[in-house]
């Protein structure tokens, strides 16, 4: 297996109660010695209209033990994740070569996320 490749990818989401949302994602790519990370968010409002951002930065994310809290930091939005429902995880492809592991740590939040425009979504 080659230990030596590792990409991490975190995905955020959230709609509220009058149908705006947010969609926010880290990736971290490792290669031996070399790393790299993306960010990107995707925000919409309650016309369906979207704007995304992104850019090659790596995004803070904190997070307490067991995954309780988790805290999503980057260039357009801040948020923070309560667990209300317990995580999975699920081996999706093992081989020699590598594998692929998806750990789904919160399927269920509440969550308060607050735009670059100061503006917050609750839910």
């Amino acid at each position: 297996m080659n230990r030596n490749f590792t990409l991490t990818k975190w995905y955020f989401d959230l709609v509220d109660a009058n149908g705006r949302g947010i969609i926010g994602y880290d990736v971290t790519l490792t290669w031996g010695k070399v790393s790299m990370g993306f960010e990107g968010c995707i925000q919409f409002n309650t016309k369906g209209e979207s704007i995304e951002f992104k850019k090659f930065r790596k995004t803070k994310i904190s997070q307490q033990k067991n995954y309780n809290e988790l805290a999503f930091k980057n260039t357009y939005a801040n948020g923070t994740w309560r667990i209300k429902a317990l995580g999975f995880e699920e081996d999706l492809l093992l081989s020699k070569e590598g594998d692929i592991k998806w750990h789904c740590v919160q399927p269920k939040a509440n969550v308060e996320v607050t735009l670059n425009d100061k503006s917050k979504l609750i839910g």
